[in-house]
């Protein structure tokens, strides 16, 4: 197996490994929700990252339930240096899908039998590309603990670079990137938990250029309903086009841009959010068109989770 890939025979309240102590914050709010329905709890009130205010919430046997919210985040410069080898990557696709499941792995660019990347189609609604090679892949892996240190949400966030071997009107090179975050509650005998909230931000540097993004606005997934999410460039299905997407649709929530932190342009910045109350498995997609060459940029991601008392 590749560096850093023990996720393995641990408990809840195991010491944290290398690689959960990548360097992020945990926060922790109280939060009360609003109303009951006649089957349960049901969560009302939207949810901020840190402090939460207090609001009121019932149980099915009519009393008081604590919503506790939970999260944490990590930051880093991404290098050429830092990056996945595509080995590594390949141990991870592999990892997303006996964690996730098919449907997340899918929406990754797959691993050759042999253990080379090869960007192609996955499944009709998997990982779709033309005329790209992946060349840089990165990876953030971190637990989202309550107070007493057992797991609320396991998560795992990917930043990959595509090269088009192309370039635009004024000379510069034409690069992708694709983001995606995966999270997965852990509920108890104890309490319900749900993922509220994800983003996934990409701070470019450089002087390169923010092109285009997707999405661009918001997105409803409360019904089952496919969304596209990629970039492309040049005529479809023609020398001289390039493109990525993936799907992404169902489950409720919504993922939409965060307007304070979408700048196109020279040194412009992206980040997509998605916003809900899901159990099982989030996914969160974007996508970045960039212009120029080098990529020593910042790239963060939040995941933020409740737990409701049974």
């Amino acid at each position: 197996m590749s560096k850093n890939t023990d996720r393995k025979a641990k408990t809840d309240q195991d010491e944290p490994t290398d690689r959960d102590r990548q360097t992020g914050s945990t926060r922790r709010g109280t939060l009360k929700a609003l109303g009951a329905a006649a089957a349960g709890s049901t969560l009302l009130a939207d949810l901020v990252t840190g402090d939460v205010a207090a609001q009121s919430s019932t149980n099915s046997n009519g009393t008081k339930a604590d919503c506790e919210y939970f999260s944490n985040s990590q930051s880093m410069v991404i290098t050429k240096d830092n990056a996945l080898t595509m080995s590594e990557y390949s141990d991870r696709v592999r990892e997303v899908r006996e964690q996730y499941g098919d449907s997340a792995a899918n929406m990754l660019p797959h691993p050759n039998e042999d253990g080379s990347v090869s960007i192609m189609a996955t499944t009709p609604n998997g990982f779709r590309k033309n005329n790209v090679t992946l060349v840089h892949p990165w990876e953030q892996h971190y637990k989202v603990k309550n107070d007493v240190n057992q797991t609320v949400a396991q998560t795992d966030h990917f930043l990959n670079l595509y090269d088009t071997n192309m370039t635009d009107p004024n000379d510069r090179e034409v690069k992708f990137y694709s983001m995606l975050s995966l999270s997965k509650v852990n509920s108890s005998a104890a309490y319900r938990a749900r993922t509220t909230h994800m983003s996934n931000y990409l701070n470019i540097k450089g002087g390169l250029r923010v092109n285009s993004v997707n999405p661009t606005g918001t997105l409803d997934l409360s019904g089952n309903t496919g969304y596209q999410i990629g970039v492309s460039v040049g005529p479809k299905a023609v020398a001289g086009s390039a493109s990525i997407s993936t799907t992404v649709g169902g489950g409720g929530g919504e993922i939409h841009p965060d307007g304070d932190r979408l700048t196109h342009g020279d040194n412009g910045e992206f980040a997509v959010e998605f916003g809900g109350s899901r159990d099982g498995t989030t996914s969160l997609p974007g996508a970045v068109d960039i212009r120029g060459s080098g990529h020593s940029h910042t790239w963060s991601t939040h995941v933020g989770g409740t737990t409701l008392d049974v």
